[in-house]
């Protein structure tokens, strides 16, 4: 879901059909009468189902073929998403992720498209971790302490701050919407702050359903972010005490 000047306006994750043409979703999504956009899935985690950037960049009529599938139903483009991990310790993945990413952007500004949902990705532990990212958090065991601080200082902010200038570039007008999700180094308030600072470009898509389990408030994080939030996913969670525990 996105705000604009017509006010709030519903979307469907085209993910969750995979084996339907874009065609048949964008049929279907405008027969709820609910729907009036769709994000697509072009990288990262994404299957790519329905928007393959290989099969779109450097091909106008493939794009204009996009573009008419989406708006013969009547429907626009949210936005496209990238989620996955540029930083992770392993170079091939993270290679990979970031190509991914770039290319997302690109083609976000071919098709006039003005969100990018990604994740802000999460290093390992250590120069050289090539195995696992490493999800700290900052916390305070011994072996914990120092892990954020590096991975902000070596990782998170020398990629971010020339990505945010990469997509300047390619794409003025363009959002990045971080998916603050935990496991991903940018995952709270206090987090998505300290990234806001490497690029005015850089926000948030809200996603209730990851703050649930972590006794973190929706609406207060809304009235912490403010304009930063480019962007939503409306999903809920169910908490089950006994599998909690």
């Amino acid at each position: 879901m996105e705000r604009s000047k017509n006010g709030l306006r519903t979307g469907f994750f085209t993910d969750a059909m995979p084996d339907r043409t874009l065609s048949e979703v964008a049929g279907w999504a405008a027969q709820t009468g609910l729907v009036q956009d769709l994000e697509l899935g072009v990288g990262g985690y994404s299957p790519v189902p329905h928007c393959a950037p290989s099969d779109l960049l450097g091909h106008p009529d493939a794009i204009r073929r996009l573009k008419s599938d989406v708006e013969d139903a009547g429907l626009g483009i949210s936005a496209l998403n990238v989620s996955g991990n540029p930083l992770h310790p392993n170079p091939d993945l993270a290679r990979r992720h970031d190509t991914d990413l770039r290319n997302a952007i690109r083609l976000a500004a071919e098709l006039d498209v003005d969100r990018v949902v990604a994740m802000s990705g999460c290093p390992g532990a250590g120069a050289s971790d090539r195995v696992a990212p490493h999800f700290s958090a900052g916390g305070w065991l011994p072996d914990l302490e120092g892990i954020a601080d590096w991975q902000w200082r070596e990782r998170v902010a020398p990629y971010w701050s020339e990505l945010s200038r990469f997509a300047r570039q390619e794409h003025p007008r363009l959002m990045i919407c971080f998916e603050l999700h935990p496991g991903t180094y940018v995952y709270n308030v206090e987090t998505f702050r300290r990234a806001r600072k490497l690029g005015t470009n850089l926000g948030v898509n809200l996603d209730p359903s990851h703050f649930f389990w972590q006794s973190m408030d929706p609406l207060a994080i809304v009235q912490a972010l403010g304009d930063d939030i480019g962007h939503v996913h409306g999903k809920d969670t169910t908490l089950h005490p006994q599998r909690m525990a």
